[in-house]
């Protein structure tokens, strides 16, 4: 909505919606485990989550779950490698 605060129903718009939402279902987040999500980002417990409230938690909790890595298939198709060896590139 634009307002820069976002509401639970927004979360579970984004978290169980069809693209661009996840689509999660409650068999891969039960619907406590995505309240439990909400209290977690709601630090002030205010009924919506600021830009910095989810900044913060993203920061102190995104790394742990490896948000930002790359999967071994998503290296495999941009060409990257895991191992040391050096592979050719094709031209």
């Amino acid at each position: 909505d634009d307002s820069g605060q976002m509401h639970f129903e927004e979360l579970r718009e984004v978290l169980r919606g069809a693209y661009p939402g996840l689509s999660l279902q409650d068999k891969q987040l039960s619907p406590a485990h995505l309240r439990g999500l909400w209290r977690a980002l709601d630090a002030d417990a205010s009924g919506q989550v600021s830009v910095q409230e989810f900044m913060v938690f993203m920061r102190r909790h995104g790394q742990a779950h490896a948000m930002h890595r790359l999967t071994s298939y998503s290296m495999k198709m941009r060409g990257l490698h895991n191992d040391s060896a050096p592979r050719p590139r094709h031209v």
